[in-house]
């Protein structure tokens, strides 16, 4: 006989551990990794064209591209969703900031049709974060997942902010 305990000698053998739920917790690294290099080439792209370097354009477009495809459909997994409602909601918010994203990219390209781009955008935007911030009021007292919805504000706050200056570009 050995010395050595096992998990079965542990006096709480009567209240196991919940199990995490891994597939999502997969999802949600792989949706951190891909909004990271977005935002960093996104980042990378803005300071490239800034300083009137060349491959600014390309690493704006493909940053801006990747973030904006990417968050109508893995926006659920980034923010870490763990019910029906909260799954839902990212439906509408992952189609605003898709929008948001790319008038913001029309406008930092100059492309044709910017201005229509950024009110839509925005207008977009400012909807999906007045209904969120009202979800948010309501179900943040009752919910034990708050960061959910800090994570949803913060990106749409983001998004406005990138998305505003492209209506200011017709005056």
């Amino acid at each position: 006989m050995t010395t050595e305990n096992t998990p079965l000698d542990s006096p709480n053998i009567s209240t196991p551990s919940p199990k995490s739920n891994s597939t999502l917790r997969v999802f949600q690294i792989i949706g951190w990794v891909v909004e990271g290099f977005g935002a960093l080439f996104t980042l990378l792209g803005l300071f490239f064209k800034l300083q009137s370097w060349e491959g600014g354009a390309e690493m704006l477009i493909i940053g801006m591209s990747t973030l904006a495809f990417f968050y109508p459909f893995m926006l659920w997994a980034v923010v870490g969703s763990r019910t029906w409602l909260q799954g839902l909601l990212t439906v509408p918010v992952g189609s605003a900031l898709f929008l948001g994203l790319i008038s913001a990219l029309f406008r930092w390209e100059s492309w044709q049709g910017a201005y229509e781009m950024a009110l839509v955008g925005i207008m977009t935007l400012l909807a999906a974060g007045f209904v969120s911030l009202i979800l948010t009021l309501i179900r943040y007292s009752k919910s034990d997942n708050k960061p959910f919805y800090w994570h949803i504000m913060v990106r749409l706050v983001i998004a406005t902010l990138l998305a505003a200056p492209g209506i200011f570009k017709a005056f």
